[in-house]
Formats: C-alpha cells, structure tokens, sequence
C-alpha cells in the first residue's frame, strides 16, 4: 500500500494488482464527471458487492445509468431528484445507498 506521491511512480512499477480498501462502502467520488471515473466505478461494481453505497446525488445518478450532470466533484442535483436511482441501486446491488447532500437520504434493499 503507497500513499506518498513521491512514490507512486516507483510503486506502480512494480505492481501486479489493485487492492481497494473500501471495507464495505463504496463511495466513487467524481463519478460521471469523466468517462473514465464512470468505467471504473462500472467495472469495480462489477467485481464488488458493496454493503453501502454512497454519493451526491449526481454520482448516485451517475451509477445507476441516469443523467447525473456534475461539476467536477460537486453535485448539479438536490438530493431527492436520486431517489429513484437510490432505490434502484439499493435493489440491484440488495444494499444500503446514502445520498449525501444539503438533506442526506438512506434507502435500504429492504426498505424500497
């Protein structure tokens, strides 16, 4: 594991694999605010079964397929314009999603 800048070129070299230390939640920051930030999350998803999931409501949106606009790492949407996609992420994944914003939202799988 390598946390100093002044290391990752030297890390990276010599690496085989990425470990993700998320311990249950997820929480992409940035997500849908490039093309690459979406794939990965996509494919980590793919991988990974989160326990918790958690966003801005853009980046909610973003993960289940909706247009979530961001600005950068900020959200362009309240929180309760991702309610759907929350449950949608909730059920698909059978999670927790927290929506994070000026009003913060949970959605449970159980709870949809």
């Amino acid at each position: 594991m390598a946390h100093a800048q002044e290391e990752m070129q030297e890390m990276v070299g010599i690496s085989n694999s990425l470990v993700l230390n998320i311990a249950g939640c997820f929480d992409p920051v940035g997500v849908g605010a490039s093309s690459f930030r979406t794939q990965a999350c996509t494919k980590i998803l793919q991988e990974v079964s989160p326990t918790i999931i958690r966003g801005n409501p853009s980046e909610i949106m973003a993960m289940a397929g909706a247009d979530g606009q961001t600005k950068g790492v900020d959200s362009m949407h309240e929180t309760r314009t991702a309610e759907e996609a929350a449950k949608y992420l909730a059920e698909h994944f059978g999670c927790v999603v927290a929506v994070s914003g000026e009003l913060d939202m949970v959605v449970s799988a159980a709870e949809t």
